[in-house]
C-alpha cells in the first residue's frame, strides 16, 4: 500500500509563506490525494504580494504639506502694499537774510520776525621766523687798522707825534696814526734805563686784503737820518685786519618784499587752513566772508645793509563768520509755511494731517551782499547779508493709520474705488502677496502704505 506524503513533506513552510499548522489544517480537510490546482492555489496564497506603493503616497504628502503651506502663509505671512501719489504743488520764494554774532536766540519764530539766524566768529593767528639770503652785491673796499705799541728809549723827555704819523712794518706795509700821541719818556730803576711807550691806533695807507699783516716791528720814517730813527720804534702784537677790496652780498628792498610776500602767503593758507579745521562740516563757509590781515612784520637787516642773509618775521590773522546750514534751512521752511502752505493749500479731508514740505525736496541758493566785521564795542562781531532763493515740493501728508483701519480685508477693485475718493489722493497702485492672495489682511500690520513724490 502505498504511503500518502503530506505537502508539508514536499515544499518548506517558510518558502510558502504560511505557517505548517495552516497547511496541516488544510490537509486534514482532505486527506485523498491533493490535486495539482489545489496545490498550487496553496501555494499561491502564501507567496501573494501586498499592492502598496510608496512614490503615490510621496505624492499625496507632497500635495498635502504645500496645500497646508498655504494656508498658513495666507494667514501670516500674506501682505497688501499701496503706493500712493498725494496732491503736490511745487512753491518758490526769493528773500534776503542776514547772519548776526549778535542774534543768541535758538528760535525760529524769533529768527522769523526779523529775517535773521545765528553766526558765529571764528579767528586764527600764525606767525614765522624765516633766514633769507641776500642776493645784491656791491664793490666794497677797506683799510686794515690795528695796534701798535711805540717805544721811545731815546731819553727820559715825552715825544709828541702828530696825527697820520707814518709807519712802516718789517714788510714795508705803510700805516698811519689816527690821532695825536705822546709818548712818555723813559726812566732810571736802579740805574737801568726803561723804555717809555704807548700804545696807538693805526691804519694801512691803502685799501686791500694785503695790508692784513701779523705780527710786526715799525719804524717812524719820518725820523730817518736822525738818532731818534734807531730809538723810537713800534711793535704790533696782534694782527692788523680788516682789509678788503672786492664784492659784498646785500640786502635789497626787493629781498624784504619777497621774504614778506612769501610768509604772509604760507602763514595766511596755514591759518585758513587751521580755520577749516576748527568748523565742523555743518556750518556754511563763504570766501567773501574771510578777512585776513597783517599783524606784524620784521627784518633783522635793512635795505642796503651788508649781511649775507637775514631773518625775517610775519604774524597774521584770520577771521571768519560762519553760519549754520540747517539755521538756514529752518528759515526757509518757517518762510515757505509762512507765504505758502498756511493761506493757500488747505483741505477738510478727514485723512489728510495737512500740507507738509517732502522730505530731501528743499533746494536752497544763496550769495554773499554785504560783509561786516567787528565794531568798535565788540571786536569779535559780525553780520553776513545773504540773497537766497529757495523752492520745495509741498504734498498733502494722509493719515496711514486711519487709511490701514479703510483698507482692511478689501480687495483690489474695493481699495482703488476708495483711494480714488479721497481727493488728497492724486493716484494709487495696490499689490497683494503671495500673488493668489485677493483681498486685503484684517490685520493692519499686513498692509504698507508708501506715499510716493515724483522727483
Amino acid at each position: 500500500m502505498l504511503e500518502i506524503r503530506k505537502v508539508i513533506d514536499i515544499i518548506p513552510p517558510r518558502r510558502l509563506g504560511f505557517s505548517s499548522d495552516k497547511i496541516a489544517e488544510k490537509v486534514s480537510d482532505n486527506p485523498g490525494k491533493l490535486e495539482d490546482s489545489q496545490r498550487r492555489n496553496i501555494e499561491d496564497s502564501g507567496t501573494k504580494k501586498s499592492h502598496f506603493s510608496w512614490p503615490k503616497f510621496s505624492l499625496i504628502l507632497f500635495f498635502l504639506a504645500l496645500i497646508s503651506l498655504s494656508v498658513f502663509a495666507y494667514f501670516n505671512f500674506s501682505s497688501a502694499e499701496v503706493r500712493i501719489w498725494p496732491d503736490v504743488q511745487n512753491v518758490s520764494l526769493q528773500q534776503r537774510i542776514i547772519a548776526d554774532t549778535t542774534v543768541k536766540s535758538s528760535d525760529p519764530e524769533h529768527w522769523l520776525k526779523d529775517l535773521v539766524i545765528p553766526a558765529e566768529f571764528f579767528q586764527d593767528e600764525k606767525s614765522e621766523s624765516q633766514q633769507f639770503s641776500a642776493t645784491g652785491k656791491v664793490a666794497k673796499s677797506s683799510f686794515s687798522q690795528g695796534q701798535i705799541r711805540i717805544f721811545n728809549s731815546y731819553s727820559t723827555a715825552p715825544q709828541v707825534l702828530v696825527a697820520n704819523t707814518r709807519f712802516i712794518s718789517a714788510e714795508g706795509k705803510l700805516f698811519r696814526s689816527l690821532e695825536k700821541v705822546t709818548i712818555p719818556g723813559g726812566r732810571y730803576e736802579k740805574e737801568k734805563f726803561v723804555m717809555g711807550f704807548v700804545d696807538i691806533s693805526v691804519k694801512a695807507a691803502e685799501e686791500g686784503p694785503e695790508f692784513n699783516i701779523g705780527p710786526s716791528t715799525f719804524s717812524i720814517p719820518g725820523f730817518g737820518g736822525t738818532p731818534k730813527y734807531t730809538t723810537f720804534y713800534g711793535k704790533s702784537f696782534s694782527p692788523m685786519s680788516g682789509g678788503f677790496k672786492g664784492e659784498v652780498s646785500r640786502v635789497t628792498q626787493k629781498d624784504l618784499d619777497e621774504a614778506k610776500n612769501m610768509l604772509v602767503q604760507k602763514l595766511m593758507q596755514e591759518s585758513k587752513n587751521s580755520l577749516r579745521n576748527k568748523i565742523t562740516s555743518d556750518f556754511v563757509l563763504l570766501d567773501g566772508a574771510l578777512k585776513q590781515e597783517i599783524l606784524e612784520t620784521s627784518s633783522s637787516s635793512v635795505a642796503g645793509a651788508e649781511a649775507e642773509t637775514f631773518n625775517y618775521k610775519v604774524r597774521v590773522q584770520s577771521k571768519i563768520l560762519v553760519f549754520k546750514k540747517t539755521y538756514l534751512e529752518t528759515l526757509a521752511e518757517k518762510l515757505i509755511y509762512l507765504q505758502n502752505v498756511q493761506p493757500r493749500f488747505q483741505t477738510d479731508d478727514a485723512l489728510s494731517l495737512g500740507k507738509k514740505i517732502w522730505p530731501g525736496s528743499l533746494k536752497i541758493n544763496y550769495s554773499l551782499t554785504d560783509l561786516t566785521f567787528s565794531s568798535e564795542d565788540d571786536q569779535n562781531s559780525g553780520k553776513i547779508i545773504l540773497d537766497f532763493d529757495c523752492s520745495a515740493k509741498i504734498f498733502t501728508d494722509i493719515d496711514k493709520d486711519k487709511l490701514k483701519g479703510e483698507l482692511k480685508n478689501k480687495s483690489l477693485n474695493e481699495i482703488q474705488i476708495l483711494t480714488e475718493d479721497i481727493p488728497s489722493i492724486r493716484k494709487a497702485e495696490t499689490k497683494f502677496w503671495p500673488f493668489w492672495v485677493v483681498r486685503a489682511s484684517n490685520k493692519v500690520e499686513k498692509i504698507k502704505i508708501n506715499l510716493i513724490v515724483d522727483q
